[in-house]
């Protein structure tokens, strides 16, 4: 992998800030991870993690897996037994990424959004669940 992206380091670089500032925008982001066509890490929004998932293969990761064979109106998502450092489960959503100008082209790699499906199911609940005169949420 290193090899192929030689000469890539700014334009990786460039990847990783922009993949940051959209984890800082959506709080229940644990990490938004960028694969190669090979399922190959490429690039990671969390600097404490980037150097130990660069070039990690993860092909066989179903998120990946299906992100990379899937047709274009499809993503893909994975109910991952992962935790996170709170103990909560992650929930990965894949997407393929490809060529703007030919949206049935084969994948270019695959985008992973590993999400806390605690603060994510907490933040549902609490958005849609009926409450009393007192904004409390009813039990039942």
């Amino acid at each position: 992998v290193q090899k192929r992206l030689e000469g890539c380091e700014s334009l990786i670089q460039g990847i990783h800030r922009q993949l940051e500032t959209i984890r800082q925008c959506y709080p229940t982001l644990q990490d938004l991870i960028v694969t190669d066509e090979h399922g190959t890490v490429i690039a990671s929004a969390r600097a404490d993690r980037r150097e130990a998932l660069s070039g990690s293969d993860l092909s066989k990761e179903s998120w990946c897996m299906n992100a990379l064979q899937g047709n274009a109106s499809q993503s893909a998502m994975d109910t991952s037994t992962q935790e996170n450092q709170h103990g909560n489960r992650i929930v990965i959503f894949g997407a393929a990424i490809r060529n703007l100008e030919e949206r049935q082209s084969t994948p270019l790699g695959a985008l992973g959004a590993l999400c806390d499906f605690q603060s994510e199911a907490r933040t549902l609940m609490e958005d849609y669940l009926p409450r009393n005169k007192h904004g409390k949420i009813v039990d039942g």
